[in-house]
Parts: structure tokens; C-alpha cells; sequence
């Protein structure tokens, strides 16, 4: 896999990080075997030039972590997000960027095809279908009268 915007090392930490956060269960699949990271390119592009610099760089520095680690670590950080008012800011700040990232890919429905664990709206019982086009009302008497003579 590829990225116009992170390198391999930051794909292959946020893949970890997806992991760490989103593990799945009996029912659910985890965070890469959803095939959702491959779609980082189309959430990315329409992020501030700004926050895709500071996501480099705090990926970069938890690609040097090891991943026994990070399972202590990545946790801890959502918790102090709890702490009250400018204690947890930065830590806040911190989950809604990660979470927030994480959890749009997983359930987006963006995926590859590469296995059957490709959407997670199928797992969930989610189905999105298009609206029906709406019916024009019946045209009145004055209004065909209007229609004849244009």
C-alpha cells in the first residue's frame, strides 16, 4: 500500500494504532482487516496542509515505539483526555485526532475488495439506499392551460 501524503512507516503505524483502538470481536473485524486504511489518501485530501504535518510527525515518532508499548501507551493518552479543563486539553485534542481519523476510515464503507471482511457496514446490519425520486404533483387545470400556450 501506498500514500501521496505518509510515508510506509506511517501507514504501518497507524495500522497499528487502527489496531490497538479498534481490535474487533466475535462480530466485528479489527482496523486492517477492513481494507480501510487503504482510503487514507481520500480522507487525507481534504485536510489542512497543517494537520497532515503534525499527523507525519506524531506518526513518525510512534513508529519508533514498539507495539507492546503503544498497546500501554495509546490508551493511557485516552484516558488523560478525561482530565478536567486545560489538563486534558492537549490529550483531547490528541483522541479526537486519532479516534476521529481512525473511526471515519473504519466505518465509512470505504475499503478494498481484497477479503470478505471488506465493509463494516455489512457486519453491523447498516445498508444505505438511495432515496426514491420524488413524484411531481399532478399539474392543475391552470397550470396545463399555462404549459399549451407557451
Amino acid at each position: 500500500m501506498t500514500s501521496k501524503y505518509l510515508q510506509q512507516h506511517q501507514l504501518n503505524t497507524l495500522k497499528k494504532m487502527g489496531d490497538i483502538l479498534i481490535p474487533g470481536d466475535n462480530s466485528l473485524p479489527n482496523f486492517s482487516s477492513t481494507g480501510c486504511l487503504y482510503q487514507i489518501d481520500t480522507v487525507l485530501q481534504a485536510t489542512h496542509p497543517d494537520d497532515v504535518n503534525a499527523l507525519r510527525k506524531l506518526l513518525t515518532v510512534f513508529s519508533i515505539i514498539p507495539k507492546q508499548l503503544l498497546n500501554i501507551l495509546l490508551p493511557g493518552l485516552l484516558k488523560l483526555a478525561k482530565l478536567p479543563g486545560v489538563l486534558g486539553t492537549p490529550f483531547r485534542q490528541f483522541e479526537f485526532a486519532t479516534k476521529g481519523l481512525l473511526m471515519s476510515l473504519y466505518y465509512s464503507g470505504l475499503s478494498t475488495d481484497f477479503n470478505e471482511y471488506s465493509s463494516v457496514h455489512s457486519k453491523i446490519g447498516y445498508q444505505v439506499t438511495p432515496p426514491k425520486p420524488i413524484d411531481e404533483p399532478a399539474k392543475t387545470k391552470i397550470q396545463e392551460d399555462i404549459t399549451l400556450h407557451q
